[in-house]
């Protein structure tokens, strides 16, 4: 058995190799979970806010984020990012005219993460993301 200063000193040589700001993304971003963050970032526009996890709805706020961003440029190139990420034509009409409007004084926090619930299947932890 291992003695006690060993284990800390392997527990100190792992965090040393670690990447720096690995924890900043959640999920894995393959095609299956970025189809997913689109279409909550789709039904956040639509609906102003959503249920989902609590891994999934930090991701989320960086999309969301981004989609304000590119709605205040309104350049033919950030509309056509937008609609890239949206895939739809309305949202990203709403986008451009509703929410880019509303935070066109503000420079950045356009989201809110807050956490609502444990799932009772498997006690996910809930949160709910919303445009403030």
């Amino acid at each position: 058995v291992p003695s006690r200063s060993f284990r800390r000193e392997q527990a100190c040589e792992r965090a040393r190799t670690l990447e720096h700001r690995s924890e900043s993304r959640k999920m894995p971003m393959n095609s299956s979970c970025s189809s997913t963050l689109r279409n909550l970032a789709a039904q956040m526009v639509t609906h102003g806010k959503v249920e989902t996890t609590l891994s999934r709805a930090k991701d989320l706020r960086i999309i969301a984020e981004k989609l304000i961003t590119l709605g205040k440029k309104a350049t033919l190139q950030a509309r056509q990012q937008s609609r890239a990420i949206l895939g739809s034509e309305y949202l990203t009409q709403k986008l451009f005219s509703d929410l880019a409007l509303r935070y066109q004084s503000k420079s950045g926090g356009y989201t809110r993460v807050l956490v609502t619930r444990l799932r009772k299947g498997d006690s996910a932890t809930l949160a709910m993301v919303q445009y403030l």
